[in-house]
């Protein structure tokens, strides 16, 4: 499992596991080969909610969300431009709850911003992953 690297979400060094994550991720090459993300009921990805992060944040890489509007408040996660830098992304949809969030990744009418986990389509491959019916 070496080319598998989690968070390491530390609360009270929550400044620490930015700067821990951002050099291993330095030091193997600045980007992700593949972003592998469930997908929430509301379409959001990693800690990226709808309308919660705009994607012309200057934010490089990672980032620390305080306020989250779903439990835990306090998270780290990847940038909408670190994401972007990916050749492939894996999107899960897995349970009833999330087909509403499924059928909007697939509605051209919503931007990203309203569905975050459209990050997925605008990278090089992407593939969705799902238990669900299609969508109207």
């Amino acid at each position: 499992f070496s080319s598998i690297h989690p968070f390491t979400y530390t609360p009270d060094q929550e400044q620490a596991g930015v700067e821990a994550y951002h050099r291993e991720l330095a030091d193997l090459g600045g980007r992700f080969d593949i972003v592998l993300v469930g997908c929430g009921e509301d379409g959001h990805i990693a800690a990226i909610f709808p309308g919660y992060h705009e994607p012309e944040s200057d934010t490089e890489d990672f980032l620390l969300v305080r306020d989250a509007p779903k439990p835990p408040a306090g998270r780290m996660t990847a940038s909408i431009r670190l994401l972007l830098r990916a050749q492939v992304g894996v999107g899960l949809f897995f349970g009833a709850e999330k087909r509403n969030a499924l059928c909007r990744l697939f509605d051209e009418s919503i931007p990203v911003q309203d569905c975050p986990a459209k990050i997925l389509r605008l990278l090089p491959q992407h593939y969705i992953i799902t238990d669900q019916e299609g969508c109207p």
